[in-house]
């Protein structure tokens, strides 16, 4: 692999292979700026080499346009269902001869793939659900629902969502990577400044106390 891993990220891919062997469905949280589509195409790489197929499922077309830029970095061929404007930009940007029909490894906007399903010729050994979190969605769990066999892997920095469903019944583990203060502590993201602005209090007008 070009990727040169960090530790964190090989101890993250054990732990995913692991619940892998035992046919598990998991969720995997690595915090922003860790590395999650890195450490993911790695394990993309390992399966498509071993003849197997893998679907990258995103839900808007600058994800896509991501994984896509990585795959190349990385010299795996793919190819893509999204628009055709889509692929057309990406194909004008890249290398064409990293994107090919028969190329085991498959980028895909959910919304594109749920018109096509039933009309191409798919059948994934391992779907991974970029931004997990969105994979509760009617049309992700239908997708997802479509492979009962294939193995599952979703990618997430936030594993919660706002409306407070969890994610039990599409998941059956969590691997979490390190915290963001862990990350700075080995140098592995820059540390940070935090600035905001005066608060001015109106005169008269009191915090209230916990």
């Amino acid at each position: 692999s070009k990727t040169i891993l960090r530790n964190y990220q090989k101890r993250v891919l054990r732990e995913v292979s692991g619940y892998f062997q035992l046919d598990k469905r998991v969720l995997l949280q690595m915090p922003t700026g860790s590395g999650k589509t890195k450490t993911a195409a790695y394990i993309v790489k390992r399966f498509a080499s071993t003849g197997r197929t893998v679907l990258w499922l995103v839900h808007r077309d600058e994800l896509l346009a991501q994984a896509s830029q990585v795959f190349y970095d990385e010299g795996l061929r793919h190819r893509l269902i999204c628009s055709h404007t889509t692929a057309r930009a990406i194909a004008a940007k890249y290398d064409n001869s990293f994107l090919s029909d028969d190329a085991k490894i498959i980028i895909s906007t959910s919304q594109t793939l749920i018109r096509r399903i039933g009309k191409i010729e798919i059948n994934p050994d391992l779907i991974i659900a970029d931004e997990a979190h969105l994979s509760l969605n009617s049309t992700n769990r239908r997708i997802i629902s479509t492979f009962p066999n294939s193995k599952l892997l979703g990618l997430t920095a936030t594993p919660e969502r706002t409306d407070g469903q969890n994610f039990s019944d599409i998941y059956d583990a969590i691997v979490c990577g390190p915290q963001i203060y862990e990350l700075i502590q080995e140098e592995s993201l820059s540390d940070y400044r935090l600035y905001r602005p005066p608060v001015r209090m109106k005169e008269g007008v009191k915090l209230k106390s916990k």
